[in-house]
C-alpha cells in the first residue's frame, strides 16, 4: 500500500511540474526592452556607431524572443545583429546573447 501511495505522489509531482513549466512565458515588452538596453551598450562601445534600433522583434518560443538589431554607422553604413532574450524555467534571469552579425 505504501509503494502505490508512493508511485501514485511521485507521478503528481511529475504532472504538476511538467504543466507549470509549460504555461511560463517570458513577456515580450520585457524582452525587447532588454534587448534595447543592450543594443544601446553595443553601440556606445562601437567607434563610429550613430544610432541604433531593434526592431522586428518576433517570438520563437514560450522562453524565448528574437530580434534584430541595426547599428548605423556615418556615410549610410548598417549593420545588423540578431539578439537573442531567453529566460529558462531553470534560471532567475534573463539571459541575451548574439546570433550573428552582418554589415
Amino acid at each position: 500500500m505504501k509503494i502505490k501511495v508512493s508511485v501514485i505522489a511521485i507521478v503528481g509531482l511529475l504532472l504538476l511540474a511538467g504543466t507549470a513549466s509549460a504555461g511560463y512565458q517570458v513577456i515580450f515588452g520585457f524582452a525587447k526592452r532588454a534587448i534595447s538596453r543592450e543594443t544601446a551598450s553595443v553601440c556606445a562601445q562601437v567607434r563610429g556607431c550613430k544610432s541604433w534600433s531593434v526592431k522586428p522583434c518576433t517570438r520563437q518560443s514560450f522562453h524565448r524572443v528574437d530580434c534584430l538589431a541595426n547599428f548605423y554607422f556615418p556615410e549610410g553604413a548598417v549593420c545588423h545583429q540578431v539578439m537573442i532574450a531567453v529566460w529558462p524555467p531553470w534560471s532567475d534571469q534573463l539571459l541575451i546573447h548574439h546570433k550573428r552579425i552582418v554589415c
